[in-house]
């Protein structure tokens, strides 16, 4: 039964991240039956995901590997970003063959190119960039194949070598400084990553002992397989397949400079002595807790978690609460629309980068970033202890008074996790829609249901009363936190128990721990059973 039942859990926390792979990530429109399909698919692109964000809403909680130890090394998130790559290559080298056996030419041509650039040239650099940073040589080499067909593979040193070694600081090219608008940052990143990959391999080689003339230089190999992949495209499409190439390519870096610039404009470290900078911490990035973005761009959105661990796999990457680490008010998407518009952006960002300047002048007030996956006093495991307990009449939590601005926010959490259920049903009629009238009615009748789940989020979380707060609280630390900071709440672990704790000074994760080593488990105790008596002793 146990065993069953942990195999349930794994497939219930793997299956959303099978999104991409299910909708397989194909242009909805390669053969262009009329040109109208081409501004449908850029508003697919650009409408459908931030409106999928909304309702899928915010998803904060993480994943405690304590408890389930086969999330770090879980064969089916290995494999995830190795089939994706390898169904993006394939589809890459299909629209090749539809350039070649059409054949498209003249706005159809392009128009192929732009949308396989977005659709498959810009999602590939993702899944690029998770496996760029694992260990092995096949998921390097799948990165670099993937990189190559967008003509960008020097990527594959900067990135790691320079981005994440200078990020935040006047060395990175890829972050972007305040008040720069996103189409000077372009200009100014794309030859910037260039230089910085030839200054880091030249490095590399120098402390190996070899020249730049050696033939070891990735630079020159990469430039070996650019004329390689140029040549033959020639041989097979002629010159259309060479100029879809050119603008797939160009699509897919555009689309990729304006991930950089969302996820780091403004970032400073401060420089504490002359080219030493300060370490770099969860501060560093723009975090995004949109539940569908995170799940089709694999965790993306827990950015400064990946900074802080860059070889963390990108389902163990963890979110931080708002004091901790900084956060981008919309989904990715929404952002990369929002970028476009440069005093839009502005408007609204400039004031959050001001005011991450202020927190920069402070310690982090937690040092949770740097716990390993595995310590058992990681706070997501001591709240899941408080839960338990909670539930079996252990623990008596008591919501004496909440800010009606921390309650709203809490009740919405709630109903965000309830309508996330609904992300599948809606992708499956919308596009269902569009594959049965050919038409974008799919696109309607998504608009109608965005329209009518968050009209009714609005409703529902204005309702609810101060304890209706406590059930989202206990599902994720940053709820908790908000509640704990935003109200009364009282833990008290018997009618007895003269030692209760009282937000907001209380400091529950000593209360929790105390009581954490209190219940250790005996020999027909399990873990799970040694949470449950978190309180059982005070």
């Amino acid at each position: 039964m146990d065993i069953a039942r942990n195999w349930m859990a794994r497939a219930l926390l793997f299956s959303p991240f099978l999104l991409p792979l299910l909708m397989r990530l194909r242009s909805p429109f390669y053969f262009h039956e009329a040109l109208w399909s081409v501004p449908l698919a850029f508003l697919y692109l650009y409408c459908v995901t931030p409106m999928l964000d909304h309702i899928g809403g915010r998803h904060r909680a993480n994943m405690a590997v304590v408890q389930q130890p086969w999330i770090f090394r879980g064969a089916e998130y290995d494999m995830l970003p190795r089939l994706l790559a390898i169904q993006i290559l394939f589809l890459k080298a299909f629209t090749v063959y539809a350039i070649v056996s059409m054949p498209l030419e003249g706005v159809a041509l392009i128009g192929t190119a732009v949308i396989t650039g977005q659709f498959l040239g810009a999602y590939g650099i993702i899944i690029a960039h998770e496996l760029l940073h694992r260990r092995s040589r096949y998921d390097k080499a799948l990165a670099e194949a993937l990189m190559l067909t967008v003509l960008y593979p020097h990527w594959c040193i900067e990135h790691p070598m320079g981005h994440h070694r200078h990020v935040g600081t006047w060395k990175d090219p890829a972050t972007a400084r305040y008040g720069e608008s996103l189409y000077r940052f372009m200009l100014r990143c794309a030859p910037g990553e260039l230089i910085w990959a030839c200054r880091n391999e030249r490095e590399r080689l120098q402390t190996r002992g070899f020249g730049w003339w050696s033939p070891q230089n990735r630079i020159f190999r990469y430039l070996a397989e650019i004329v390689a992949l140029i040549a033959a495209l020639y041989l097979i499409a002629g010159g259309p397949g060479v100029i879809a190439l050119f603008v797939h390519a160009a699509t897919a870096i555009f689309a990729l400079q304006i991930i950089h610039y969302v996820q780091h404009y403004g970032i400073e470290r401060k420089e504490i002595a002359p080219g030493v900078y300060e370490p770099m911490t969860i501060r560093h990035s723009w975090d995004s807790p949109f539940r569908y973005s995170n799940l089709v761009f694999l965790n993306l959105g827990r950015h400064g978690d990946h900074h802080d661990v860059p070889s963390r796999s990108f389902q163990a990457l963890r979110l931080f609460s708002k004091g901790q680490a900084p956060e981008l008010p919309w989904g990715l998407a929404t952002a990369f629309v929002v970028a476009l518009i440069p005093p839009l952006w502005f408007r609204v960002m400039n004031p959050r980068v001001l005011e991450l300047r202020k927190w920069s002048e402070t310690p982090l007030p937690s040092k949770y970033s740097k716990m390993s996956l595995t310590n058992t006093t990681d706070p997501d495991l001591l709240l899941a202890g408080l839960k338990k307990s909670h539930e079996r009449g252990e623990l008596k939590i008591t919501v004496l008074e909440v800010e009606p601005k921390t309650k709203r926010e809490l009740i919405l959490s709630r109903w965000e996790s309830l309508s996330a259920f609904l992300l599948v049903p809606v992708i499956v009629l919308a596009f269902g829609a569009d594959l049965v009238w050919r038409r974008p009615w799919g696109l309607i009748y998504l608009t109608a249901a965005f329209v009518v789940v968050l009209a009714a989020r609005f409703v529902l979380a204005r309702t609810g009363s101060n304890s209706a707060a406590l059930r989202p609280a206990l599902a994720s630390v940053y709820a908790w936190e908000l509640l704990w900071r935003g109200g009364k709440v009282e833990l008290r672990a018997g009618p007895g128990d003269a030692n209760a704790c009282l937000s907001p000074d209380g400091d529950w994760q000593r209360f929790a721990r105390l009581r954490l080593e209190r219940a250790r488990p005996t020999d027909t105790d399990t873990e799970e059973d040694a949470h449950g008596k978190l309180a059982h002793n005070a």
